[in-house]
């Protein structure tokens, strides 16, 4: 219907070396500053559920390597869990390829807390479709590289449509 269903909260940087949030989460990564960064997007966050609308969701991606250690990772959402039904949290099949075996207790965890779950970039990446089978999400992203130009390629808008039949099948959105 057009209607806005929530905003995400995104990493974007001025600076002129860490012009974008991979060469950012890259050197988070390398340095080993994931859970400093994971946190700020986390403060954030917090912050931004008072600017946008209450009844507005507000999506927040966890990089794989923030499922290494569970309990830290639900430390880290602690802030959120008052507005847990307004928090969806986005995974991809990074997370999956990573923690294949994991992956279903951690997210039972986090539904357990009351967070929804959303896949990201459906489409890219080797695991994509083992989560989408898995994971249960509540919203599915398609990736832009199907969705962009599906208006010329009915291959692309039958996989869209197809992604959305499984998605309203299962309940997602």
């Amino acid at each position: 219907g057009g209607d806005t269903v929530g905003y995400e909260a995104l990493i974007r940087s001025e600076h002129t070396v860490l012009d974008g949030p991979q060469r950012i989460l890259e050197l988070a990564a390398r340095v080993g500053m994931m859970r400093q960064l994971s946190q700020v997007v986390v403060n954030r966050a917090t912050e931004w559920l008072f600017r946008i609308p209450a009844n507005q969701q507000l999506f927040i991606n966890l990089h794989p390597e923030e499922l290494a250690d569970v309990g830290a990772l639900m430390s880290r959402l602690e802030p959120l869990e008052d507005w847990s039904e307004r928090i969806v949290l986005e995974i991809t099949g990074a997370c999956h390829e990573r923690w294949p075996n994991q992956l279903p207790g951690i997210l039972r965890q986090m539904r357990e807390k009351g967070f929804s779950l959303a896949l990201d970039d459906l489409g890219a990446g080797q695991s994509a479709l083992a989560l989408l089978a898995e994971a249960e999400p509540s919203y599915v992203k398609i990736d832009m590289s199907i969705v962009r130009g599906v208006h010329n390629d009915k291959r692309k808008l039958r996989l869209v449509e197809l992604l959305c039949h499984f998605a309203s099948a299962t309940g997602a959105r």
